[in-house]
């Protein structure tokens, strides 16, 4: 368990490190910051705008960051033989794979967090088109100009790593303006209590995704991997729509059920529309979002830890 912990926390730390980490984080963080600015002419509906813009925005991000990470912390270790180092030790292959699933795992939602405190505010200044505060919106673009330069500090006098220090920075300070702006508000656009539970069922999505990410990373490269999570990406988006239908023969409604029932299906973890509605979201149909995640996530797991203890370690073997 302690070396699991141990692998998970230098996975998390190498995620974090890498270039391409803070460079979709701050970007992500960036264009949800200027929603407000671009909601011009939406005919009041400034609030839907803003939260389909900022959590698409934030599910293409955790999609590139899962993959991402998954493939410079796993399979580049894979490639490059650095894991026969680690299980020569005692080490189990279960506690290495769990340790490297939940620090990829962990920086996604890091991300996933973050960005979503994000949005939170992006909405709370969303207000009205020709009257929002232009000072809020500086407000977001200050906080990462004082990560970055933050993380230039700490790179220059004590050399730690730039991308993970402005991560951490840019993460925790997105953290604070938003509970800060929302405590210090008067009023409210929107229901706070139902836009949580919009960002907590995205969440899981982001963990969903970031596990699945992880898993196939054990088994191919850094390209592939990216190509096979663009295709479950767009496969669950339409999943409802492809194996959902009757076809009229019995054994093939059969199979598709089946192919649905491996196949994630985003659909039910996007809640907007009943925030852009105004509809009340039930904490038990959070806890079942959830369920599905936690169950898919098991499969994943138990399935990659079948296969990952048959293959052979050494470089250039089984891939």
């Amino acid at each position: 368990m302690r070396n699991g912990f141990r692998i998970g926390v230098n996975a998390f730390r190498e995620s974090l490190r890498e270039p391409v980490y803070v460079l979709i984080f701050f970007t992500v963080l960036a264009i949800v910051g200027i929603y407000p600015a671009t909601a011009d002419f939406v005919f009041y509906e400034e609030q839907k705008f803003v939260a389909d813009g900022a959590m698409a925005t934030i599910w293409l991000g955790a999609l590139l960051l899962s993959a991402l990470c998954a493939g410079n912390s796993i399979s580049r270790e894979l490639r490059n033989g650095s894991v026969l180092m680690a299980l020569s030790k005692p080490v189990s292959r279960f506690s290495y794979l769990a340790g490297k699933i939940s620090g990829v795992t962990a920086a996604t939602l890091f991300f996933g967090i973050s960005a979503a405190a994000a949005a939170l505010t992006a909405l709370s200044v969303a207000t009205d088109a020709f009257r929002f505060d232009g000072r809020l919106v500086a407000a977001a673009y200050a906080v990462l100009v004082f990560a970055a330069v933050f993380a230039m500090a700490a790179n220059f006098l004590k050399g730690a790593s730039f991308s993970e220090y402005a991560s951490l920075a840019g993460g925790i300070l997105s953290i604070a303006w938003c509970i800060l702006r929302l405590a210090g508000a008067e009023t409210l656009p929107f229901d706070l209590a139902e836009a949580v539970k919009v960002s907590v069922a995205l969440l899981g999505a982001i963990t969903l995704l970031s596990v699945l990410a992880a898993a196939t990373a054990f088994f191919f490269d850094l390209v592939p991997t990216l190509g096979i999570m663009l295709g479950f990406f767009m496969a669950g988006s339409i999943s409802r729509y492809l194996f959902c239908r009757d076809t009229g023969i019995a054994a093939l409604n059969a199979i598709l059920r089946g192919v649905y029932a491996w196949i994630p299906d985003w659909q039910f973890f996007w809640l907007t529309d009943a925030l852009a509605m105004k509809r009340p979201i039930p904490w038990s149909y959070l806890a079942g979002v959830w369920g599905y995640a936690l169950s898919l996530i098991a499969l994943i797991m138990i399935g990659t830890h079948f296969c990952f203890v048959r293959r052979e370690a050494e470089p250039g073997k089984n891939r």
